[in-house]
């Protein structure tokens, strides 16, 4: 039997997702206006953020790394975070180089023999510069460790696979100083636990500092941001932060949503119903068939959106056992 012999080469755009729409809803796509297809994508947007209330959505979920600042309590989480997953301090061991070097547009740490980088953090001293981060085990040879856009202020990034240099330079092509290089050979992470808005407000005191953040209070606003208990003393240590955030945003119709695969029959029939209530001239008896169809599509790949991941319980009974 003949096959096409490829794995997920397919690719439905917007368009051709808002043509199905349509003609589930028995209309014609030829007869789209501007301002039709407008009030779909705001239709479609508000669909993807809706998942966001039914459960977690696997596909968004990722790791930030957040800098502490001496003093400072409150850190605006980055944008479209939606909950809070995981929160940890991290600790990180870092090497120090035996010399450094410096031109226009790079900074160099130099180690007499390769050093393990897991982890790094880096702060300029003008406006924000778009950077490589290079190893090389001569000075002569460069290897590009990763790419970075524009930062501001010190930032933390991981270093995936690890790196293991006996030089490493930050470079780019515009002029660059950089007033921080921190260098990590490993971390230590530990969990930090989250306070209800009582126990918050009820902490006598909230404005000690200490260097190990054990507690945080998530304030979930329009731009959610968490207040550190204790608060932060120094700049090494930062957080780990592993959210739930929004999807993105839907874009053009020439593109794609962000979605995996296995979504796109459950959201077509979705978003075919919001359309179905917006567009005139959609036959009743149709609409009903396809509520039908999207709630029966919608059952079907929620039940099997999950990580297959083991659970444990471990209720702490000990105490009416004894």
């Amino acid at each position: 039997m003949a096959t096409s012999g490829t794995i997920g080469t397919t690719r439905i755009n917007t368009a051709k997702l808002l043509e199905k729409c349509l003609r589930r809803i028995g209309l014609n796509p030829q007869n789209l206006a501007p301002e039709i297809v407008t009030s779909a994508q705001e239709d479609l947007f508000m669909l993807l953020m809706s998942l966001s209330n039914r459960g977690l959505n696997l596909w968004c979920i990722d790791k930030q790394l957040i800098t502490l600042a001496p003093g400072q309590s409150g850190y605006d989480l980055p944008v479209g975070t939606l909950n809070i997953l995981n929160l940890l301090q991290a600790s990180p061991s870092l090497s120090t180089p035996d010399s450094t070097s410096a031109t226009a547009t790079s900074y160099t740490s130099i180690f007499t023999e390769p050093t393990k980088l897991v982890r790094y953090g880096v702060r300029f001293s003008q406006v924000p510069v778009s950077f490589d981060l290079q190893g090389s085990l001569d000075g002569v040879l460069w290897e590009t460790i990763q790419a970075v856009t524009a930062v501001t202020g010190l930032q933390w990034y991981d270093v995936d696979p690890e790196a293991n240099f006996s030089y490493y330079k930050i470079s780019s092509v515009d002029p660059l100083v950089v007033d921080t290089l921190y260098l990590a050979n490993s971390v230590r992470e530990i969990a930090v636990s989250q306070f209800n808005r009582d126990d918050y407000a009820n902490q006598p005191n909230k404005t000690f500092t200490s260097g190990l953040v054990t507690s945080f209070y998530f304030e979930k606003l329009i731009n959610p941001r968490i207040q550190t208990w204790p608060v932060p003393n120094d700049e090494i240590n930062h957080l780990v932060l592993f959210r739930h955030r929004q999807p993105q945003d839907v874009g053009t119709l020439t593109q794609e949503i962000e979605i995996p695969s296995r979504w796109y029959e459950a959201i077509t029939w979705q978003w075919s119903v919001r359309l179905a209530f917006e567009l005139p001239g959609v036959d009743p008896a149709r609409r009903a068939e396809v509520i039908q169809m999207a709630g029966q599509m919608m059952a079907e790949v929620e039940g099997g959106e999950t990580d297959e991941a083991p659970i444990y319980f471990a209720p702490r009974i000990g105490c009416y056992t004894r």
